[in-house]
């Protein structure tokens, strides 16, 4: 039957030249528009220009119009009516008369539409970040075309392609089969067929621009951080990998056995004492995706609005699963529901929606939440199935802050005669973050010292500090976490025993 369709796609970021190549194999395009294209052929008469492209689609029965990027056409606070009008009277003329025409209209902000211009539209399909299955089955589809070595492990890449699109990990095969031609290049003097070795992968991933990592409140490439990156904490770490680091790579088991998994870690403590970090940790040692989530990001002006960012935040972390989703400085949106009026009861009823419908090991989404004030939380969000897993990061014991001081010697040069267990000895109740502030004001004030003296630091040995420094900078230094707030976290703990 011959009839007028249309539709509007969701797409995320790519590359525009493949994916126009793309669409017009597939769907026989006849004719694309772009804002440009109507500024330049038809400056200040759009409805002219549109009147012509549809004539063009009219004429090439059956035929696809493609119109990019339809935001910027009708726009949700655009002031130009008689375009949209236009546009509706030409889909309604099509329509009466049967012709075989397809009119899609892209988008990489679905949101920024005008509704009067959405509605027109009889489907959306929305192309989010690809699952890590998705991606897996496009590494497999290239590796056809490529000559890959024996210690390419397809799989052990795909894992490390977290927000990746389509055209990322095609980019991603030809970056590494180019930086295999340039090493054959620069080992015999000509190109020759080299096969493409895992190093030629992980060069790639170091270059490689990622589409999907563009967009606000989805899977981010996170700060590689290991365990063994973090000094001390050795309980906490191991309550995390039962908690959240066993459910991805056991998940099978847990499955066998009808374990059901936490849904969300709540890490509480002082300022300063690494709960960011560690989460970062979490996420390198699951080798799970990683959605940031910062306040800002989910309060919105409008109504309704912030439960909409909530939900969608969790419909990307399904989408990509297995997925961390990190909720800093939780009190602050999600604090007790009897102080933070309507606006907060909806919200909180929000997130325990979604974290109900995350109540599965299936859905491989776990909650990572971070806050300063774990008395603040609404309840509600701490029973049982919820962010149910409390995790006190205490500010480091004395073994522990041996090991942090010793981590400094990093980026730090220390003298030979340092003796850590002094500097311990006199940091009770230091955080993490106020030992290494500690040792960057040694650094400060040793380069005061020679600034005064009109002297350069011109060796490794005069530039490395020493004992001296480290005590001078702790006479004037203080932890950044009294003991009323120490004896506060304490007896939140014991309260949970």
């Amino acid at each position: 039957m011959h009839q007028i369709l249309h539709f509007l796609m969701f797409v995320c970021i790519w590359n525009k030249e493949k994916h126009m190549l793309f669409m017009s194999y597939v769907l026989n395009i006849k004719s694309s528009l772009t804002i440009g294209d109507l500024a330049a052929e038809f400056p200040a008469e759009p409805e002219k220009g549109l009147r012509h492209y549809l004539a063009l689609a009219y004429n090439s029965q059956p035929s696809v119009l493609l119109i990019e990027n339809i935001e910027l056409f009708f726009p949700i606070n655009g002031d130009s009516p008689l375009v949209l009008y236009y546009f509706r009277e030409l889909l309604d003329n099509c329509f009466k008369e049967k012709v075989a025409i397809t009119v899609i209209g892209t988008s990489i902000n679905i949101d920024s539409i005008n509704p009067a211009a959405r509605s027109l539209f009889e489907d959306e399909i929305e192309f989010g970040t690809l699952t890590p299955m998705e991606r897996l089955e496009i590494f497999e589809t290239c590796a056809k075309n490529l000559d890959f070595s024996l210690d390419v492990d397809i799989k052990d890449i795909n894992d490390k392609c977290h927000g990746f699109v389509a055209a990322d990990v095609v980019s991603l095969c030809r970056m590494a089969a180019e930086h295999s031609d340039t090493k054959s290049i620069q080992q015999t003097g000509e190109p020759c067929e080299l096969k493409i070795s895992n190093d030629d992968f992980l060069y790639g991933l170091q270059k490689i621009r990622i589409s999907g990592l563009q967009e606000k409140n989805s899977v981010q490439k996170v700060e590689s951080v290991k365990w063994s990156d973090i000094g001390g904490l050795e309980e906490v770490k191991s309550v995390l990998e039962e908690s959240v680091i066993w459910i991805y790579k056991h998940v099978d088991s847990f499955r066998h056995l009808g374990i059901r998994p936490s849904n969300g870690v709540l890490l509480y403590g002082p300022p300063g004492t690494g709960k960011t970090l560690i989460a970062k940790a979490v996420a390198t040692e699951s080798s799970a995706n990683f959605i940031p989530v910062s306040i800002p990001d989910l309060i919105k002006g409008e109504i309704g609005e912030s439960e909409k960012a909530i939900a969608n935040v969790f419909k990307i972390a399904r989408r990509c699963s297995p997925c961390i989703v990190f909720l800093d400085e939780l009190e602050a949106m999600f604090g007790c529901k009897e102080s933070s009026g309507s606006f907060g009861k909806k919200i909180i009823s929000q997130l325990l929606l979604e974290l109900d419908e995350s109540d599965s090991v299936d859905q491989g989404v776990v909650v990572l939440a971070a806050t300063n004030n774990p008395e603040a939380i609404d309840p509600s969000l701490l029973r049982p199935g919820r962010i149910d897993r409390l995790v006190y990061i205490r500010p480091p014991s004395f073994t522990e802050r041996i090991s942090i001081l010793q981590m400094q010697n990093v980026k730090t040069k220390f003298s030979k005669n340092i003796n850590f267990r002094e500097i311990a000895e006199k940091t009770e109740n230091f955080t993490g973050a106020d030992l290494k502030a500690l040792v960057q004001r040694a650094v400060f004030l040793k380069f005061k010292k020679y600034r005064a003296k009109k002297l350069q630091l011109n060796s490794e040995i005069e530039s490395s500090i020493d004992q001296a420094d480290l005590l001078e900078a702790l006479s004037k230094f203080s932890p950044s976490v009294n003991l009323s707030q120490l004896d506060m976290y304490e007896k939140f703990s014991k309260s949970l025993d």
